[in-house]
C-alpha cells in the first residue's frame, strides 16, 4: 500500500500532518461521488469546491478533479440557463418534414437566428428554434413560441424500478380527481427586465453558470455591482438546471416525444421518474419530453417476443389504450447544432 500526505505528496513533517492511505476509487465508488456532486450542484450550482470537498469527505484538490472527471465523462452536465419565455426574450420553435434534412440543416447552421437545431428520425425531420420568427422551408407540423423549460430532478433509481413505478402510477391514475399545477410555466404575455449586459453575461454563462466571474468582467466591462445583481435575478429570468446520467451521457440515445394530452402534470409526472434528466416543454398546447434512454427501451436487435420489451412505447400505447393521451409520436435526435 502506497502512502501520502493529505493536501502534500512530499513528507515535510510526520508529525504536524496526517498521513492517510492512497486508494484508487472503483468505479462504482466514483459514481455514488457523482451522484453526490449532483444533488448538491442541482440545489446550489456555484457551491464553492471547498463545501463539495466536506461533503465527499475528500480534500479540495481531489474534489476539483473529481468534479471535472463528472463533467467530462458525462455523469454530470454543467449548470446551465435558458431564457424563460417572456415577451421580449421569446424564442421560437418550428417541428418540420423536409425530404432533405442534411440540405435544411446546412442551410439552417448559417443563420444568425438559429440558436438550436436538430436532425430527428420519426415523423419530425428537423427541429429548429430561433430568436426571430423566420420562413422555414419544408412542411411545417407544429410551430409556435416555446414555453419555460422544466427539468426534473433525476431520483436515484433503477431502469427496473422505475419502470414499475411509471405503470403503478398509471393504474392509480383517475382522471375524475386530477387538477393541473400548471409544473411548465410561461411569460407570453409579461416582459422582464434585459439589457445588452444581461444578454452579454447570458451569453457567458449558457452553458456553464460556474465560470469564473473575473475575467467575463474584463472581458465584458462589467461591473461587480451589475453580475452580482444578475445572479440574484436569475431565477426570475432564466431556467437554472443541472443534469445526471448514471452511466454516463454517452450511454443513452436522445429522443424527442410530443404528447397530446389533457393530463400534463399526470404526464410530466411519469417521466420525471426516470433516473436521467429530463427536458419538458411547450409549443402553444403540445406538450414535449426530450429525453435520454437506453436504446433498448425504444427497440431491440433481437426478434421481438413482446411489445412490452419496448418500454417507452409501451408505456404511451398504455396511456392511449386509457385516453389520457390522444396522439403521441417520438424520434431518435439523429445529430444537432447549438449557438
Amino acid at each position: 500500500m502506497r502512502y501520502t500526505l493529505e493536501g502534500n505528496s512530499i513528507p515535510v513533517s510526520c508529525k504536524k500532518r496526517k498521513w492517510v492511505k492512497s486508494v484508487r476509487k472503483t468505479l462504482e465508488e466514483r459514481k455514488k461521488e457523482y451522484r453526490i456532486i449532483y444533488e448538491v450542484l442541482y440545489n446550489d450550482y456555484r457551491i464553492n469546491v471547498k463545501n463539495v470537498a466536506s461533503l465527499l469527505d475528500s480534500d479540495r484538490h481531489s474534489t476539483s478533479n473529481r468534479l471535472a472527471e463528472a463533467f467530462d465523462l458525462g455523469y454530470v452536465l454543467k449548470p446551465q440557463i435558458r431564457k424563460r419565455s417572456y415577451q421580449n426574450l421569446k424564442e421560437y420553435l418550428y417541428f418540420v418534414r423536409d425530404d432533405n434534412p442534411l440540405d435544411a440543416f446546412e442551410f439552417y447552421t448559417g443563420c444568425e437566428d438559429v440558436m438550436y437545431q436538430a436532425v430527428l428520425g420519426g415523423p419530425v425531420t428537423i427541429m429548429i428554434l430561433t430568436r426571430k420568427e423566420m420562413n422555414v422551408k419544408g412542411d411545417v407540423l407544429l410551430e409556435g413560441v416555446r414555453s419555460d423549460y422544466l427539468v426534473n430532478f433525476a431520483p436515484d433509481l433503477t431502469w427496473d424500478e422505475v419502470f414499475k413505478k411509471i405503470h403503478r402510477k398509471i393504474e392509480k391514475f383517475d382522471p375524475e380527481m386530477y387538477k393541473s399545477l400548471g409544473k411548465i410555466e410561461n411569460h407570453w404575455n409579461e416582459s422582464v427586465e434585459w439589457d445588452g449586459e444581461d444578454e452579454k453575461l447570458f451569453s457567458a454563462f449558457q452553458y456553464d453558470l460556474r465560470k469564473k466571474l473575473t475575467p467575463i468582467m474584463k472581458e465584458n466591462l462589467i461591473s461587480g455591482e451589475k453580475i452580482y445583481k444578475w445572479f440574484n435575478r436569475l431565477d426570475e429570468m432564466c431556467t437554472v438546471f443541472t443534469q445526471f446520467f448514471p452511466e454516463g451521457v454517452a450511454a443513452y440515445e436522445p429522443c424527442m416525444c410530443m404528447v397530446d394530452t389533457d393530463y400534463e402534470d399526470f404526464i410530466v409526472d411519469l417521466f420525471s421518474q426516470f433516473p436521467t434528466s429530463v427536458m419538458f416543454f411547450k409549443v402553444r398546447n403540445t406538450l414535449f419530453c426530450y429525453l435520454w434512454v437506453k436504446k433498448s427501451h425504444l427497440r431491440v436487435q433481437t426478434p421481438l417476443k413482446s411489445v412490452e420489451e419496448l418500454e417507452i412505447p409501451f408505456i404511451f400505447r398504455t396511456l392511449q389504450k386509457k385516453r389520457y393521451v390522444s396522439k403521441w409520436w417520438y424520434s431518435s435526435i439523429q445529430y444537432y447544432f447549438c449557438r
